[in-house]
């Protein structure tokens, strides 16, 4: 008969116990890094704001670059009665490019950051009043500056960067908990002792003799050795000692095994076929010698 060491089943209900929380933390880690992959979170690096249209024009919509001077537009973003932003605008290669930047508590009103994080819009109802704005300025007719504002926004205010931290944290987490766990079971299936399930059993070299040495029976739930009685429950086993048992009675038409005694101890061992039922009360009752059916 195949010997069934008791370290080697805690092992294994530690992996039935682990492996599933090892699967979501790497299914959340891959699910995390393909919503970062994707457009609406993905962020392109950029050395030139030349680029932004090109970006955008290939459907991302995240950009990150450095930036030079930019220039305030006069023009404000509110969010109800709220200022949350301000347009500034660049020019570069005969070319004017828009940019919303967040307001900042406490900062100057033209304060801009160097390396920006922004999100593309196409705005041109927007861009055409920062252009009226711009032309006013110059004292020249609106009309010359058709054309000459690019109608991508760089929009720091609605850049998703909270979500996108999120995701990553997200994605970070999962990834260290999934492989954390992993390494600890493979730790666990060479040292026995790390093994938490282990720990609630006082006498573990003595049910591994049993299980190795003096196996009766064994069906995956149920196994019976010389001394003892062991219900292999997940994720801890039930162990009783054979002498403990008085009473054995078979029962639903010969499926359920119950044991027993006078103090409390009552134990219910469910079998699939009646014939492993029936061994095992056999078994049970040859080392007794006592209990009735």
């Amino acid at each position: 008969m195949k010997k069934h060491p008791f370290r080697h089943i805690l092992l294994r209900n530690l992996a039935i116990c682990l492996f599933p929380v090892i699967l979501l933390m790497m299914a959340l880690a891959l699910f995390t890094g393909h919503l970062l992959g994707k457009p609406d979170w993905r962020v392109i690096d950029a050395d030139q704001v030349e680029a932004a249209e090109l970006i955008y024009g290939e459907g991302e919509k995240n950009i990150r670059l450095n930036i030079d001077e930019l220039i305030p537009s006069g023009v404000v973003y509110k969010a109800g009665e709220k200022e949350v932003g301000t347009y500034f605008y660049m020019l570069k290669e005969q070319r004017v490019y828009v940019f919303l930047i967040r307001k900042r508590n406490g900062s100057a009103p033209d304060a801009y950051p160097k390396d920006l994080k922004a999100h593309l819009t196409k705005d041109e109802k927007t861009v055409q009043l920062i252009q009226h704005t711009y032309a006013d300025a110059l004292g020249i007719p609106e009309s010359e500056m058709d054309d000459f504002f690019s109608p991508i926004i760089l929009d720091e205010v609605h850049y998703p960067g909270k979500a996108i931290h999120v995701l990553a944290g997200i994605r970070r987490i999962s990834q260290v908990i999934g492989f954390a766990l992993l390494g600890y079971l493979i730790l666990a299936a060479f040292f026995p002792g790390l093994n938490l399930l282990c720990r609630k059993y006082d006498d573990l070299p003595e049910y591994d003799r049993e299980l190795s040495e003096k196996l009766l029976f064994y069906n995956g739930k149920i196994a019976i050795t010389e001394n003892y009685l062991f219900r292999l429950k997940f994720p801890l086993a039930k162990i009783i000692l054979l002498d403990d048992i008085k009473y054995l009675s078979l029962k639903e038409d010969g499926h359920l095994l119950t044991a027993s005694n006078e103090e409390k101890l009552y134990v219910e061992l469910r079998f699939d076929h009646k014939k492993e039922a029936k061994m095992a009360a056999d078994l049970i009752r040859g080392v007794d010698g006592e209990g009735s059916e």
